[in-house]
């Protein structure tokens, strides 16, 4: 499907024959505006707007797309990787800017080419030279494509101007044989090998070979989300700024030059001659970072002792003295129009004692915030709201509250106290007591901490929202050396975070971390997060945990004010740059999740115990019940068929129509077709010591048989298995063909040595068999007897580690030990034909279960997929790893006929694609 979109794709650009509108149209929404000036009435306006709608392009740097101007060679770098999906990642030029490098977007794009051999440079005595800045040509352009999509050796093109000697020869030769170009116009008989390839022809061509054609199979989750627009920046201050806020129409920004306290209101938008609307002067010596609007009017509080420390902004002034100490935190708004102000930590002045009280008495369970009413033109009286503290370790008395929101009748207040600790609580608004006579009248916070936010140095960020609360932490200590966002359920706040994730800048480089999460906007279910101090945008999603870096609009520099408006996110940073820029769009090709839902509890004390799949359902055993979900390609999936079981489903198979479910502890095979209206069936028994399944797979001789590998639950520790052999379709007391106790046939070891079977594969009729020690055998499923004619060479094939997952591919049996060590045997004889010799997992974590996409497998492991490239005998992490919690424990990850990979996260299914083409970064 590749190769053929772009034999079309390079036929437009080498003949620079427009395609029709029409030809086009379909792929961009008609009525939606270009979001670039420079193409009404151009004939490729279509298919620019449908590349920028897709990702695929951002224009430049002036808004423009630049239709008539020649792709510059990174440029076309960012056109292809974008196509084509590619990883971006490192380059090797010295003329390119770091793929790193927030300011340069084409680096990784053209990493991406020389790590898929598309290109090695543009000059052949100097390999560290790309030529960036130059104009992509006909000919490098041919060479490019041929690289890209492998087209075979072509005979002489007999252009009249490609000498046989021209650099790009082979390429145009390969173009020409597979009868995708006849040359150019401008050159009778001619390629014109040496003529730019423009803009707009270039975006007739992508659309249209995407559009005809369709999407890209199996699609590379590459953790890179993609702008639609370049981003825009404007300074309009020229000095540092503490704190933004957006109000009236205006972003209010304030300074952090104490000597000339100006706060100014700013109209317009960045990139749009941003300019200053008016001025005003905050308390001299003073710095803010508190704001929140109330009664139609913007509030501020100041750090700093004496006088009033909370100001309406504006003329006249209006304020108010809050006992809160010197530091000054946060405020908020509730639906009374009335404030609540966080700040110094405890008791300043007495805050925690009630009237009456003793200096002396114990208030280490206290902690206080205020609240005051506000109206237009006026200010009411603060009162301090004491509240108790749950038990722990933790001593609020030393911690500052450092973040407060109100939702929905709601108080949440985050504790950080510069010690390697954090909190975050939760309130009833109507159980805060203005003027509290006794401790009875003192309401208890509900601890809400993760345990991963509990070793934080800080909470930075707090954003509630009817569906999420949303934390950023701040790095400190060894518990959490890195930065976190977490997002907690509303309706279930205390349950397993919906999002639990470090902020990396690099998803593959778990050095990368940032320090602190600076700031977070919340929209629905769009989030969005900035890093320090790299200024890193990341888009998370809670229907998928992942976090992702995006872009950073500005780099190592703070922000102090973010905000999603109209599809932008657009923030204040400290420097005191204004910029804007399209939202990150969400993950490409991103997971396809659907809840486990059914009148059973498995959302709550439900376990997910095994997967399996067929051309239809991803199949999900739990106890007592199967779920059957339908596998969709980017579409919401329907709710899922459920069916009743007795007992633990431990194994799935199918046959295409059918679902074959190994259940423990009754020792039995049921059946189940989803949407036939029957329930789940019992088909068969077999031996109950021998009652925990362990795998099952179908037979591949055609004949319907099933096998399962079961083993004895023992208390005594024993771990005798067997392989059970079952005929659904025979008659009922026929059905049970055979159970073949397994048995070590090591000469060192003896005959009748108990052995545990972990994975079953089929291939020629037989059963072949993975067990505890690394043994691999095959077994005649009618008598049980081993049937590869030396065993001895099956014996071990990659050490004595447990084989977790045994597969047939491309006609050979691949076995995977819980290391990640990998073997491919003959079919017909158990020998070894290749193993790893350099590629192995580093760490503690095990190889739970594994896929093959041809020469690359992809193996599951608590808390991440790596990829085993068995073709190069590398190691390498899969783009597809960040998958927000960890995995469920035990069971399957299972693939389906496009690609998909689908395994069970915490309470969620999770579907990623996968893009076998796309080469591993070994390591």
């Amino acid at each position: 499907m590749i190769r053929r979109a772009f034999l079309l794709l390079l036929s437009v650009s080498m003949l620079s024959v427009p395609l029709a509108p029409a030809a086009v149209a379909q792929s961009a929404d008609a009525t939606v505006p270009s979001p670039f000036p420079d193409t009404e009435g151009n004939v490729h306006e279509q298919a620019i707007i449908a590349l920028a709608q897709i990702g695929v392009t951002s224009g430049r740097q002036d808004g423009s797309y630049g239709s008539r101007v020649a792709v510059r060679r990174d440029q076309m770098a960012t056109f292809l990787t974008n196509a084509l999906r590619y990883q971006p990642t490192a380059h090797p030029f010295s003329d390119v800017p770091s793929h790193r490098d927030a300011d340069y977007p084409h680096g990784g794009a053209v990493g991406a080419l020389v790590y898929n051999d598309v290109t090695q440079g543009c000059d052949v005595r100097d390999p560290s030279r790309f030529c960036p800045g130059r104009s992509i040509t006909r000919g490098q352009f041919a060479t490019m494509l041929t690289r890209a999509l492998d087209l075979p050796e072509g005979r002489n093109p007999r252009f009249t101007d490609v000498p046989s000697d021209h650099a790009h020869y082979d390429g145009i030769a390969s173009v020409a044989a597979a009868g995708i170009t006849t040359g150019c116009t401008q050159v009778q008989g001619g390629f014109c090998p040496e003529d730019p390839v423009r803009r707009d022809q270039m975006a007739t061509f992508l659309i249209a070979a995407l559009d005809l054609e369709g999407p890209v199979p199996c699609p590379m989750v590459d953790g890179t989300a993609q702008f639609t627009n370049t981003e825009r920046v404007a300074a309009p201050l020229g000095y540092p700024v503490t704190a933004g806020h957006w109000h009236d129409g205006h972003l209010v920004v304030f300074p952090n030059d104490l000597d000339t306290p100006r706060v100014a209101r700013l109209s317009g938008q960045p990139g749009a001659s941003p300019a200053v609307a008016s001025w005003f002067e905050q308390p001299s010596g003073r710095r803010t970072w508190a704001t929140a609007e109330a009664s139609g009017q913007l509030w501020y509080g100041v750090w700093g002792a004496g006088g009033n420390n909370l100001h309406r902004a504006g003329t006249p002034a209006v304020g108010t003295r809050i006992d809160i100490g010197t530091e000054f935190w946060d405020l908020a708004t509730d639906d009374q129009q009335r404030l609540y102000a966080a700040g110094r930590a405890w008791n300043v002045n007495g805050a925690l004692h009630l009237p009456g009280e003793s200096a002396e008495t114990d208030v280490s369970d206290r902690h206080v915030l205020h609240r005051v009413q506000t109206e237009a033109n006026s200010i009411g009286t603060p009162q301090k709201l004491l509240f108790r503290l749950p038990p722990s370790a933790f001593d609020f008395r030393k911690a500052d509250a450092k973040q407060v929101a109100w939702h929905d009748g709601e108080v949440f207040v985050a504790f950080g106290p510069g010690t390697d600790a954090a909190r975050v609580v939760r309130l009833q608004a109507e159980q805060l007591v203005g003027q509290p006579s006794s401790v009875d009248q003192l309401p208890v916070a509900e601890d809400l901490t993760p345990a991963s936010v509990q070793g934080a140095r800080d909470v930075f960020a707090l954003e509630v929202t009817d569906d999420w609360i949303v934390i950023g932490t701040m790095a400190g200590g060894e518990e959490h050396p890195e930065a976190r966002l977490v997002v907690l359920d509303r309706d279930d706040p205390t349950g397993p975070p919906v999002i639990d994730r470090p902020l990396r800048r690099d998803l593959a480089d778990d050095q990368s971390g940032e320090s602190r999460v600076d700031a977070v906007a919340v929209s629905g279910d769009t989030i969005v997060a900035v890093g320090f101090p790299s200024g890193m945008v990341y888009r998370a999603e809670p229907a998928t945990g992942l976090v992702t870096p995006t872009r950073a609009p500005e780099a190592n520099t703070t922000t102090r004010a973010l905000r999603i408006v109209d599809g932008d996110v657009e923030g204040m940073s400290g420097r005191g740059d204004w910029w804007r820029m399209p939202l990150p769009g969400a993950v490409p090709a991103r997971a396809e999740v659907s809840r486990l839902e059914g009148a059973a509890p498995i959302v709550g004390a439900g376990a997910v115990h095994s997967l399996g799949i067929d051309d239809g359902h991803v199949y999900v055993g739990t106890s007592n019940r199967v779920f059957a979900h339908r596998h969709t390609n980017g579409t919401t999936p329907p709710a899922p068929r459920e069916g009743d079981v007795a007992g633990e489903v431990k194994a799935i198979t199918t046959d295409g129509q059918r679902a074959y479910l190994a259940i423990y502890p009754s020792a039995e095979l049921w059946t189940w077709t989803p949407g036939s209206g029957a329930p789940p069936q019992k088909v068969a028994a077999w031996d109950g010591n021998f009652n925990r399944p362990r795998a099952v797979t179908m037979s591949d001789a055609g004949d319907g048989r099933v096998y399962v590998v079961a083993r004895e639950d023992s208390p005594e520790g024993r771990h005798r298995s067997q392989l059970v052999v079952i005929d659904p379709n025979a008659p009922e007391d026929q059905r049970l063909v055979g159970e073949y106790e397994l048995q070590s046939r090591r000469p060192s070891h003896g005959s009748g040595l108990e052995v545990e079977g972990l994975s079953v594969a089929a291939v020629n009729g037989l059963a072949v068999v993975g067990e505890a020690r690394g043994e691999v055998r095959a077994l005649d499923p009618d008598t049980g007897d081993e049937v590869w004619p030396d065993p001895r060479g099956a014996v071990r094939p990659i050490g004595n580690l447990p084989i977790r997952t045994l597969d047939v591919v491309d006609g050979v049996v691949v076995a995977i030990n819980e290391q990640g060590r990998w073997a491919e045997l003959d079919p017909r004889t158990g020998r070894t034909v290749a193993q790893s010799r350099h590629s192995s997992l580093s760490g503690t974590e095990l190889v739970w279960d594994s896929v093959s996409f041809g020469p690359v497998t992809v193996a599951k492991r608590p808390r991440g997929l790596v990829g085993l490239d068995r073709a190069a005998d590398t190691v390498a992490s899969v783009r597809t790893h960040q998958v927000g919690r960890t995995f469920t424990a035990d069971t399957e990850i299972v693939a389906d006929a496009n690609c998909r990979m689908h395994f069970a996260v915490g309470r969620f299914l999770q579907t990623l694609p996968y893009d076998p083409k796309t080469r591993l970064h070994g390591s």
